[in-house]
């Protein structure tokens, strides 16, 4: 239109030129995945974004992108915070360690052994998690990295949803809201699946 500035394909070179430090992104005319690539592409690590819901007068979040590529996460208890990163870690190796010293007895609840001696080096050597994010069809959107899952998000549930849109939302509570006991919580209740 013929007072604005440029259009989003534009707006790295915008925020460049003006010097902008704060983005108020308008949910009613971006859409949510548009919304979500622009803020992981911009690799400006002291921007602040925000999200003006449609149909509210409230905005959404101020936090900053901490790393180029990196969803931008509006629940301060990122998965990308790095002491939520150690945490998933330990609680990676803990896991590990006490499936080692009772190794005979897990092997006996295991639906399958072999398979669940792979993972547990995998994970070890950090080649994968114990829980990891659900499968996704759109891979164009840029969650915060994780090693692949053992488990995943929708593991607990009886009967594994097809829909996108609830991986989608299940992935993003994960990593938005990261708490380490629930982790635990899903291996434990999952404990026999951990050969899968």
């Amino acid at each position: 239109q013929e007072n604005t500035i440029g259009h989003l394909g534009q707006l790295a070179s915008i925020i460049r030129v003006h010097g902008v430090n704060e983005v108020v992104f308008s949910g009613k005319d971006v859409e949510s995945k548009d919304i979500i690539d622009l803020m992981s592409q911009l690799d400006h690590q002291s921007m602040d974004f925000k999200i003006a819901p449609p149909e509210s007068l409230s905005i959404i979040g101020s936090n900053s992108i901490d790393t180029s590529g990196d969803l931008f996460i509006l629940n301060t208890n990122s998965i990308l915070k790095p002491v939520n990163r150690r945490n998933k870690r330990t609680l990676d190796l803990l896991i590990v360690i006490i499936s080692l010293l009772t190794l005979p007895i897990t092997l006996c609840v295991q639906k399958m052994p072999m398979s669940f001696l792979k993972n547990l080096f995998n994970v070890c050597l950090g080649k994968k998690t114990w829980i990891g994010y659900a499968e996704m069809s759109d891979e164009t959107l840029r969650l915060p990295k994780l090693k692949p899952g053992v488990l995943n998000v929708q593991s607990h549930m009886k009967e594994l949803s097809t829909d996108p849109e609830l991986a989608l939302r299940l992935n993003m509570v994960y990593a938005r809201n990261y708490k380490a006991f629930k982790d635990l919580r899903l291996i434990f209740s999952q404990w026999r699946k951990l050969g899968s």
